[in-house]
């Protein structure tokens, strides 16, 4: 979990390592996952790094502006999210 915590927001960051660290994987995992689904969602993927947007360690979601970001039903131990973008720039040909 270390080799990844530099590359995160820096509240994601401080969010994991205040947990105990039995709770510290679970939060990772839940953080990693909306924050795939946001880098996913914008099409950017890991081109512009893993710091923005915040996606929190939290059982619950923040807001996001610009996004809609859930957290999906999993078997135990899996994390999943999805977002979606909540406004978009038409595609306008020049």
């Amino acid at each position: 979990m270390n080799d990844v915590l530099h590359l995160l927001h820096p509240t994601e960051t401080e969010e994991l390592t205040a947990l105990p660290t039995h709770q510290r994987t679970t939060a990772l995992a839940r953080c990693w996952a909306r924050k795939e689904a946001c880098l996913k969602a914008t099409g950017t993927g890991l081109a512009n790094g893993l710091t923005h947007p915040y996606v929190s360690t939290h059982p619950t979601p923040p807001t996001i502006p610009g996004y809609h970001l859930t957290d999906l039903p999993t078997p135990p131990h899996h994390q999943a999210a999805l977002a979606t973008l909540t406004h978009t720039t038409p595609n306008v040909a020049v």
